[in-house]
């Protein structure tokens, strides 16, 4: 269960820490090799002063000792953190707001009065944007607050306007006087009275009063409520609105069902919720990355594993990423082998691994997918299948087209229109089961992945904008189908979908490669028929671009793709695209050269056509991954015979 690996994750994060630390959100030290700095807002409520130190260097410690535990609340919700990667809250809001809530009032009271300057609350707009810090008092700008505010009272979003406009004043003069950009800043805090406000108790308090959900003082109800983790009685809550992800829907009739309330959904003791809260924010700190544009957690199941404490699950935890970021693209596949060997130095933990995609909006986190309990030797499996296909691709075209692979490549394999919301939500939900699919060994629809890898290679060639895989070149095309054919032979390797049908080519009158080529890429007679009709098609167009080039073209224009239905091609035109083909390489006075093909062509294609089982995207699919082939091998052939670097007579589209 998802919920007792994330508590167990943060029992043992608290073991080691208050429940408080627990929830700090880490900071960068440096950025593009720039030291980042914390930017201390200094009240002395004795003397009536003022200052603004820069000069501490963020280190471990920092987020650690001035308490950044990120927003307080929901993006709506009037904030009071203290220390927060941005200005804006000390300039405006944070001392009213600490103020309302009873902590450090007199103090707080004293410096609005002093410090800050009052706007008309219905001329601002907003309560969070009534009071300023009053920076023309305080020698940071040479403008009257009041001339701040006519430069921006008739825009829309005054109150907001006039934020922006002080903290751009206060950025110019960090920059002026202490050479410091805003950029080079990482944290933003504030001391009074020469203590950190992070280090008041009763600010402390409050903090842990907002973040960890209150307990059901009785129960007004005639049941009995229990911790659905570990069974307690005492402390139960069923308040989970504090918790930083959504496990589920809330706010709907059909969720609750028949039940009064919600208190038997899921109820969780205060010592599994301080575990919880912990176990997300170790989550989100350590082990959150990125697959495929998406944002994901990867959560440890802890099977077995003595001695483990925190310091050595953080260690774990870069190993897992590590490898998962090296698994996105495997290019440099003995980059990756070294990772995977690197995380047999936790041979003494078994655990497996849960996979959740999740989306981020107004500082909460909602769960897009779940997959579970995937072994870590996913990876190994997954570095001997890409490392087989990248052997086939350097043998079959000698390094022009080099097969990557990784996890990256599930998502470029299907097409996502961004401009269409309901579209793209679809498609993400058709990328998150294919993803689902490929870390459990769970069969696919090959009909389907290869209907999407269609659209892929149509939204190429027409170039298609608003599609994930628009940026690909369409004079590349054929990579993109080579991409294609090897992901489909890739899935297969993973146990995601069956392999073809061992069909004995040897005997037929072709190139010793060509059939190599198809019978490792499994292909039964009619796939064998459309690959060979397509390397025809491949043929001509290399014809056509040379013939283009020799009259001083670019050459890469290739009439004959003009014939190909991206849309799919019917067994009904399969005759006739046949003929067409065949008259073109007349034209092109190819023919000669590709008569024993043609005739093999025909020979599978007479053969199959009464009992044609292929669809009419699997026709289009296996003619053009023969397009590919034979656009990528001529290149193959004139890099062998040595043309110095020269660009080879047959251009790719």
């Amino acid at each position: 269960m998802m919920l007792e690996s994330i508590i167990a994750l943060g029992d043992m994060v608290l073991g080691e820490r208050d429940k408080l630390i627990s929830l700090i959100k880490k900071v960068p030290y440096e950025k593009k090799g720039k030291p980042q700095h914390v930017c201390k807002f200094i009240f002395n409520t004795e003397k009536g002063e003022f200052k603004v130190d820069v000069n501490e260097e963020i280190d471990a410690s920092s987020a650690y000792k001035y308490l950044h535990i990120g927003r307080i609340g929901s993006s709506r919700s009037p904030q009071w953190q203290v220390t927060s990667t941005t200005s804006n809250y000390i300039l405006s809001e944070f001392f009213p707001n600490i103020y309302e809530l009873g902590i450090l009032k007199e103090k707080a009271d004293y410096i609005v009065e002093n410090f800050y300057y009052e706007f008309p609350r219905e001329e601002v707009g907003d309560k969070k944007y009534q009071y300023m810090l009053d920076i023309s008092k305080l020698g940071i700008t040479d403008k009257d607050m009041e001339d701040i505010w006519e430069e921006v009272k008739n825009e829309s979003k005054p109150g907001k306007k006039l934020l922006d406009k002080i903290q751009k004043e206060l950025n110019n003069w960090l920059k002026n006087t202490y050479g410091i950009t805003s950029k080079e800043i990482g944290l933003y805090t504030v001391i009074i009275d020469d203590i950190p406000v992070s280090d008041y108790p009763e600010y402390r308090e409050k903090v842990i009063e907002a973040k960890f959900p209150q307990v059901i003082q009785e129960n007004k109800t005639n049941y009995d409520l229990e911790c659905n983790i570990c069974g307690s009685r005492e402390n139960i809550s069923s308040d989970l609105n504090k918790m930083q992800i959504k496990y589920f829907t809330t706010n709907q009739e059909i969720f609750k069902g028949n039940l009064e309330d919600y208190r038997k959904s899921l109820n969780l003791c205060r010592d599994c919720i301080e575990k919880m809260q912990a176990g997300e924010n170790f989550l989100k700190q350590n082990m959150k990355t990125q697959i495929g544009g998406f944002d994901v957690l990867v959560i440890p199941d802890l099977i077995y594993g003595e001695g483990l404490n925190a310091g050595r699950m953080e260690e774990l935890s870069k190993n897992i990423v590590g490898t998962i970021n090296g698994a996105k693209s495997l290019k440099e596949l003995g980059e990756f082998k070294k990772l995977i060997d690197q995380m047999k130095d936790f041979d003494d933990i078994y655990y497996l691994l849960d996979f959740v995609f999740i989306r981020e909006a107004n500082a909460s986190t909602k769960i897009l997918r779940l997959i579970k309990d995937v072994h870590p030797s996913f990876f190994e499996k997954m570095s001997r299948a890409v490392g087989d296909l990248q052997k086939k691709a350097e043998d079959y075209f000698k390094g022009i087209y080099r097969y990557n692979g990784g996890l990256e490549q599930v998502y470029y394999s299907i097409p996502i229109r961004f401009s269409d919301k309901k579209s793209e939500n679809a498609t993400f939900r058709d990328i998150l089961a294919l993803y689902d699919a490929l870390f459990t060994g769970r069969q696919v629809d090959k009909k389907h992945i290869i209907e999407n890898l269609n659209t892929c290679f149509a939204v190429v060639f027409y170039e298609r904008k608003g599609f994930n895989v628009s940026g690909a070149k369409k004079e590349n095309l054929h990579y993109k189908i080579l991409d294609g054919v090897f992901f489909v032979k890739f899935l297969e390797y993973m146990g995601c979908m069956k392999g073809g049908e061992r069909v004995d080519y040897s005997r037929l009158d072709l190139k010793e490669e060509v059939k190599n080529f198809m019978q490792d890429m499994g292909y039964n007679e009619m796939q064998g028929a459309m690959f060979l009709l397509g390397y025809l098609v491949g043929e001509v167009g290399n014809a056509q671009a040379k013939r283009l080039k020799e009259s001083g073209g670019e050459g890469n224009y290739k009439p004959v793709l003009n014939k190909i239905n991206f849309n799919g091609i019917d067994t009904s035109k399969l005759m006739k695209l046949r003929s067409e083909i065949f008259n073109k390489m007349r034209q092109e006075k190819i023919l000669h050269y590709n008569e024993r093909v043609f005739a093999v062509l025909s020979q599978l294609m007479d053969k199959n056509l009464p009992n044609w089982k292929l669809s009419k995207d699997e026709n289009l699919f296996y003619l053009l991954s023969g397009y590919a082939y034979a656009t990528t091998a001529p290149i193959k052939k004139t890099k062998e015979e040595g043309n110095n670097g020269q660009q080879p007579d047959a251009l790719p589209l």
